[in-house]
């Protein structure tokens, strides 16, 4: 692959960002810029590839990724982390205030929202996705699954009253949970949907999530 010094000037990630823009460069040459240099042994180009593999040029898989994940990648370590955690936080952080309303109509959409969640989640639990009436994001939270079974319902349904929301989706990953946990999941929902439609909430179901955040 040869160093990035060896490249047409303008097709070097930091000339090529300077040129014609952040949005011109791909992902592994945006990462490029963060990392700054590889390794004596690994060329940089040679780190962000492997990178983008192993989330599979998915920022949000990026994102959710720890410190000591990244630190598993040959070419990473602490420094270079640390950069990368920080750099995806402000991304977070740029979209939570951006002012922009999110849309997730649809479970896929619902899906790929909660995927960073999900991954960064360090025991079971759910999470509740609270939308106003246009399937607009309000808000979030998540209720840790106990060994007594679900949440209680009063507490789902008092986090909606007070996200004004309109429609609720809950979600899990796909879990091994205890025997008979899902007979008392099952009951849970069938309750959540009756409270839901007696307050005039739109109950959307639940959404289970396998390891690579499908339905």
């Amino acid at each position: 692959m040869g160093t990035i010094k060896d490249w047409p000037l303008l097709e070097r990630p930091r000339e090529k960002l300077l040129h014609s823009g952040a949005a011109s460069l791909s992902n592994a040459e945006l990462i490029a810029i963060l990392l700054g240099s590889g390794t004596q042994k690994i060329p940089l180009m040679s780190i962000c590839g492997a990178l983008i593999a192993v989330a599979g040029n998915r920022v949000d898989r990026l994102a959710a990724m720890g410190i000591e994940e990244l630190k598993a990648i040959r070419g990473i370590g602490e420094v270079k982390a640390i950069l990368l955690v920080a750099a995806f936080e402000l991304g977070k952080r740029a979209l939570d205030h951006s002012g922009q309303p999110l849309l997730l109509e649809t479970f896929e959409q619902v899906a790929a929202f909660l995927w960073p969640y999900l991954a960064r989640q360090e025991g079971a639990g759910y999470f509740l996705v609270m939308l106003n009436g246009r399937k607009e994001l309000l808000a979030i939270q998540e209720f840790v699954i106990e060994d007594s079974g679900p949440p209680h319902i009063q507490t789902i349904i008092r986090a909606a009253l007070s996200a004004g929301a309109a429609g609720l989706t809950l979600a899990r990953a796909d879990y091994e949970l205890p025997g008979g946990y899902l007979d008392q999941e099952k009951a849970f929902t069938i309750e959540l949907d009756a409270a839901a439609g007696m307050l005039n909430m739109d109950w959307q179901g639940l959404l289970v999530l396998d390891a690579i955040g499908k339905e």
